[in-house]
């Protein structure tokens, strides 16, 4: 048998939204004034590769955008930018109700779960809802068009004995255009990113005897591989493990 995967898929993106920045634009999230030392310290000078385009919105000279041809505002140019390395000590944690981390994901400060939490639980609930139905019409200054097309409850997509301590809201870009950044955006919250970012919907072929020739499987999941395996193997399959075997790949005759 011969089985090739892809654990994601991969699709081209537009720009980058600096979640954090939005949270503190909302009122979500706090920044406290840090001393003159603690405040440089918080900084770093980096180096990358990044549009021009960017580079330009990042130092505030987008007003030249229009004097450059698109294909060299979307090249890559090499330089150093000034990036914010410890965004958690510039925090104000008492005031703060929620941050992004984990990527695509934002926590709510919960009383409880960490030491600087400071929403009720009987908050809880309120807030998620509150951060979910704006993240919905938040639009992209450009375009006027949607910019998250979904916003998971973290028990919608995760379950066990751990979904406590996941991220309580996870977010699903419009068309997967938008890349989340969970640091801190100076001048913009949005800023061009050609790139590419990952995808869902990834693939898997099979082959091998009496395996079905020219069989679609569009219910197939990620985790069903994993089971497949071991019953191609024939090997016992663990009652917790996730997933099923994919029993409609293979032709009557297979065991």
């Amino acid at each position: 048998y011969v089985l090739v995967l892809s654990d994601h898929g991969y699709c081209s993106t537009q720009k980058m939204l600096f979640l954090n920045k939005w949270l503190c634009d909302q009122g979500f999230l706090c920044l406290k004034k840090p001393s003159f030392p603690q405040f440089f310290r918080s900084f770093g000078l980096n180096k990358g590769s990044r549009p021009l385009e960017a580079w330009l919105l990042r130092w505030k000279f987008g007003f030249l955008r229009p004097f450059f041809p698109t294909p060299l505002l979307q090249k890559s140019i090499r330089g150093f930018s000034l990036g914010r390395k410890n965004l958690p000590s510039l925090v104000d944690w008492n005031s703060t109700v929620a941050y992004a981390g984990c990527g695509y994901g934002i926590y709510i400060n919960l009383k409880g779960r960490t030491a600087n939490g400071i929403v009720e639980p009987g908050s809880y609930e309120g807030l998620r809802e509150e951060i979910a139905a704006r993240l919905t019409e938040l639009q992209d200054p450009d375009t006027g068009e949607q910019v998250i097309a979904r916003v998971f409850r973290k028990e919608e997509i995760y379950s066990g004995e751990q979904v406590f301590y996941g991220p309580d809201l996870l977010l699903e870009p419009r068309d997967y255009q938008y890349v989340i950044n969970d640091t801190f955006g100076f001048h913009t919250l949005f800023e061009p990113y050609y790139a590419g970012a990952h995808h869902p919907d990834g693939f898997w072929v099979l082959t091998g005897p009496r395996v079905k020739g020219n069989h679609i499987l569009p219910s197939a999941n990620l985790w069903d591989i994993a089971p497949t395996i071991l019953y191609l193997l024939n090997h016992p399959i663990p009652a917790d493990m996730d997933g099923r075997v994919l029993e409609e790949c293979f032709d009557r005759t297979f065991p």
